[in-house]
């Protein structure tokens, strides 16, 4: 059973990916772009990790990326490969912060440009589509350096307007942690910013709100994916 000290919790792990293995990503994310084409992964792109009820993908899109980004799933066999094998070296200690995760998984790559950015949102612990598997927090691996800019952003809140009455151990969120909703764009919250040194990975809790800044200069390559049980 997931806790909420779990899913509001904040870590990193430092080297999760070696130059070598960040590379081996990129070039494997670079070869599948490069064989479809940018369009079918920036601006053109028909789907979205993120999803709301009622809402189209496009207007999903326009909301979480109003500047656009590209984004890849799943990703090429030999990128998941490295990722995998990160994630395998990274369990024990993984595990010790977060006991209720099991597995690293669903990973997503993403870039931003100049004037991309993600609004603030919460990724939620639960999902319909895989009830078996709570998501025990999110990870962001950067892949590169050579941009200013696109700092990752945790939000803190000490409102009670951000939570549910609690109905067993894990103190939930309320329903509609992102800017489709007046009531979370409303809460008082505070930002905490950083800038993760390549092959780095910054680990947060389901339940806590987070985005990231416009990129400035450069482009920024990134891996996410979820730690569930």
């Amino acid at each position: 059973m997931l806790t909420t000290s779990e899913s509001l919790l904040v870590h990193s792990i430092e080297q999760f990916l070696t130059p070598t293995e960040c590379q081996a990503v990129c070039d494997a994310v670079d070869e599948q772009i490069a064989a479809e084409g940018r369009s079918a992964f920036e601006g053109q792109r028909s789907v979205s990790v993120h999803a709301v009820d009622g809402m189209s993908t496009q207007d999903v899109m326009d909301l979480y990326e109003p500047a656009g980004r590209l984004e890849l799933f799943p990703l090429p066999e030999a990128a998941t490969t490295v990722l995998d094998e990160a994630a395998r070296r990274a369990l024990p200690h993984l595990r010790s912060l977060f006991p209720t995760g099991r597995r690293l998984t669903s990973w997503i790559y993403l870039e931003y440009g100049v004037g991309q950015y993600i609004t603030p949102h919460i990724d939620m612990p639960f999902d319909e589509n895989q009830p078996d598997h709570v998501k025990v927090a999110g990870v962001s691996i950067t892949l590169n350096d050579g941009f200013t800019g696109g700092e990752f952003v945790v939000e803190t809140c000490g409102s009670p307007d951000l939570w549910t009455e609690p109905t067993d151990e894990l103190r939930r969120v309320r329903e509609g942690g992102d800017y489709t909703t007046p009531w979370y764009k409303a809460l008082p919250r505070t930002q905490w910013r950083t800038r993760v040194t390549t092959g780095d990975l910054v680990m947060f809790g389901s339940q806590l709100s987070h985005s990231t800044e416009p990129v400035t200069q450069g482009r920024i390559k990134k891996v996410i994916g979820f730690f569930t049980n």
